[in-house]
């Protein structure tokens, strides 16, 4: 299975800023889990609160159902409500 990285069209305002990417890559080697991705969407500080993170998450989810792949897991740690709160809303 290969992996599945997104990153956001350049933005006048953002072009700059190059910590912004979304990646998704296998859950588990075990093939019972071969539908199933785990994602890590990353956006830097400065770039927060422009609803780049929701772009990113819609682009990966598309690009993963395109890919056959027909679940996305997210871990999140604790202290992380802005990665909750993406999710939740594309969920």
């Amino acid at each position: 299975m290969s992996n599945i990285t997104i990153r956001p069209a350049a933005s006048t305002d953002l072009d700059r800023i190059t910590d912004i990417y979304a990646y998704a890559g296998p859950f588990r080697p075990r093939p019972a889990y071969r539908f199933i991705v785990e994602d890590s969407v990353y956006v830097a500080p400065e770039a927060k609160g422009h609803g780049i993170g929701l772009k990113l998450m819609q682009g990966l989810i598309e690009a993963a159902e395109a890919a056959g792949f027909r679940q996305i897991i997210a871990v999140i740690g604790d202290g992380r409500p802005d990665s909750a709160s993406v999710r939740s809303t594309v969920a």
